[in-house]
């Protein structure tokens, strides 16, 4: 699907491109698919962030479904409020 089509079909889904997946040590390295998406999330969880350095995100101890790196996948805010009840998302993001 395009991405303008998702969009407007899930406006309030981020869309995230998986750097790599770790099952052993139930690591994500993701990254955003482009400023908006990104505005996106720090919006979801409530923070503003210094903009001027490339930032991804790593989340640890997942232990979900399994998930393939190169690839996009959408996130729903829902999850997103999830994993910052679980943890600090601060400890998530890295320059």
């Amino acid at each position: 699907m395009y991405y303008s089509c998702f969009k407007r079909r899930y406006p309030n889904e981020i869309l995230i491109y998986i750097e790599e997946f770790n099952k052993q040590n139930g690591t994500v390295l993701f990254d955003f698919l482009d400023f908006d998406e990104y505005s996106l999330f720090t919006n979801t969880i409530n923070r503003n962030y210094d903009l001027s350095q490339p930032t991804m995100v790593l989340l640890e101890n997942y232990n979900k479904r399994t998930i393939r790196e190169d690839t996009i996948y959408s996130i729903k805010p829902e999850i997103i409020q999830t994993w910052r009840k679980q943890s600090s998302i601060d400890s998530f993001l890295i320059g």
